[in-house]
């Protein structure tokens, strides 16, 4: 067989192998349908500094992604419906305390209308998407709780909701800087209580620049004395701290009690170590003392915390 007739039967078999090959095309999802979706994932976390006036909070977007122009240009009705349980729900899986939003810390935007539980809104010609905002007041708002909110997507006119979009809630906290779950070790140096102490410590937010001892261990405010083995030292309620900051070089100004008699002072003076925090290390430093009689002071009535950020609450 000569050169040309070789080339000729290898064109021939190359053509009729490709022409055996099935072409695989996948065919486009729902194609010509406009889907609905809200845009966030099933949780949105939104954490808020300590305000008191009225702040506009964007808690998630529901979108409409449109098949055409043509259908972009057309208004379609959305319904959202406020889903309680979705709150209750998340509490029992997660171990935590979300409070329902209540009604009286927040108003709509006027882009949604509200008819019991359903909220109403609309998309306009050409709206890709719908901004879900409230107005929140912050002088109603109280810094010791945590608050939720739920949604469904119930419908938006013919449009077709995106599986595994339709529904959301939003856990909205007002926390400064110093907030968080911490890893607190340190002593109490008043004998018998001067074990040195280990424990999980939350650093609640009560203003601006404050945030009060929250002694896991116990459940309560308070903090530890020392903690013996297979057992935990405190002096109740009676002993909590609140640790006051100055946020623009974040040394402590002032630690002090709430709620008692007895005083607690933050040990100062010459050659007294600074209580302060650190924002690089996220570690929180605290020296301080309880006063009730003359002869007490932080020698034999103080404290030395260290505090390491483990992660948000």
């Amino acid at each position: 067989m000569n050169m040309k007739s070789s080339i000729f039967c290898l064109l021939v078999l190359a053509v009729g192998f490709t022409s055996c090959i099935k072409k695989e095309v996948t065919p486009l999802a729902d194609e010509g349908n406009t889907f609905v979706k809200i845009l966030e994932s099933r949780e949105n976390q939104v954490f808020l500094s300590p305000f008191s006036d009225i702040k506009p909070i964007q808690l998630f977007s529901v979108r409409r992604d449109a098949s055409s122009a043509e259908n972009l240009q057309k208004s379609t009705p959305l319904v959202l419906t406020r889903v309680d349980g979705l709150v209750t729900r998340y509490n029992a899986a997660n171990g935590s305390d979300f409070e329902l939003l209540p009604d009286s810390l927040y108003t709509l935007s006027p882009a949604f209308t509200r008819a019991g539980n359903i909220y109403n809104a609309t998309f306009n010609a050409g709206d890709f998407a719908r901004e879900f905002i409230i107005n929140l007041n912050g002088a109603k708002w109280n810094l010791s709780k945590k608050y939720a909110i739920g949604f469904a997507l119930t419908s938006a006119g013919n449009l077709t909701k995106a599986s595994g979009k339709d529904s959301i809630i939003v856990l909205i906290s007002v926390k400064n800087k110093y907030d968080g779950f911490y890893r607190l070790k340190g002593v109490h140096n008043r004998s018998p209580y001067n074990f040195p102490f280990d424990v999980d410590m939350e650093m609640h937010t009560t203003g601006v620049n404050t945030v009060r001892f929250y002694f896991s261990a116990a459940g309560a405010f308070g903090h530890p004395i020392g903690t013996g083995v297979g057992a935990v030292s405190w002096y109740g309620g009676a002993i909590s701290p609140v640790m006051e900051f100055n946020t623009n070089t974040d040394v402590a100004t002032n630690i002090y009690n709430v709620g008692s008699a007895t005083p607690i002072v933050m040990h100062t003076g010459a050659g007294a170590p600074i209580s302060r925090y650190d924002p690089v290390t996220k570690k929180i430093y605290a020296y301080f003392y309880y006063y009730t009689a003359a002869g007490q002071d932080f020698t034999n009535r103080g404290w030395s915390d260290t505090l390491t950020y483990v992660r948000s609450r």
